[in-house]
């Protein structure tokens, strides 16, 4: 038996290695925060913001993200982005794109955060904007729902199972798109609290107890098809 996170990582794992679907099972990584902690926060940045945590690897799309904020500045209208995560050259990388795009003065790259540091974030988020090309989960889109903040995010199937009918989807390819996408939540309050509203209801979808009951039958499959091999 195979575990993926998602429907479409079975499909690309069938498709790419021929494995028959049935050996593959669906089993969502993730369920909300039992609590929220107190917070002390090691990163001082001014709010309200755009978040995007990722590592500044190319699929995240830092650069389509860095060109639509410059869109909206364009359009008279600054929104800070915070970006925890990337450090080192590929970090440097981006800070010269954004200077380039003259907005150099709008981007924070913290580098690594620690938890503590990235809750404190998620309470400063005007809403998260994740542009990324490919994933495997997506772990930033349900964490900010579980915060209450809202998400603008990629129209790709990879987030489907994430993002659900709660976030903003946009083209992650068309900076215009994205731009749209960032005005209208932080612009727009009743378009914000809606999205929120229906992150809160699509985390309450996941729990560790629906997790371990999947991979309980998965076990039990597993073990049952030993046993038979073992008999012939």
């Amino acid at each position: 038996m195979i575990v993926v996170f998602t429907e479409w990582a079975a499909d690309d794992v069938a498709g790419a290695y021929g494995i028959d679907p049935e050996r593959i099972v669906v089993i969502p990584p993730w369920a909300p925060r039992a609590d929220r902690p107190a917070v002390v926060s090691k990163v001082s940045v001014d709010h309200p913001y755009a978040l995007f945590p990722a590592q500044a690897w190319p699929h995240k799309n830092h650069a389509s993200l860095l060109e639509a904020v410059s869109l909206l500045r364009h359009d008279g209208l600054d929104v800070p982005l915070v970006c925890p995560g990337a450090t080192g050259d590929a970090a440097a990388a981006v800070r010269r794109h954004a200077v380039a795009l003259g907005i150099g003065d709008l981007v924070a790259l913290p580098g690594y955060v620690d938890d503590l540091s990235m809750e404190a974030l998620w309470r400063g988020a005007r809403c998260l904007v994740f542009p990324s090309l490919f994933e495997g989960w997506g772990y930033p889109v349900l964490e900010a729902m579980d915060a209450g903040v809202p998400v603008a995010c990629s129209a790709g199937r990879y987030l489907d199972a994430v993002a659900g009918d709660a976030a903003l989807r946009f083209d992650p390819i068309d900076p215009c798109a994205i731009a749209d996408a960032l005005r209208t939540l932080w612009l727009n309050d009743a378009a914000a609290e809606v999205h929120v509203a229906r992150g809160r209801a699509h985390v309450a979808t996941f729990s560790w107890r629906a997790m371990g009951e999947r991979y309980g039958v998965v076990l039990d499959r597993a073990m049952a098809s030993g046993r038979r091999k073992a008999a012939v």
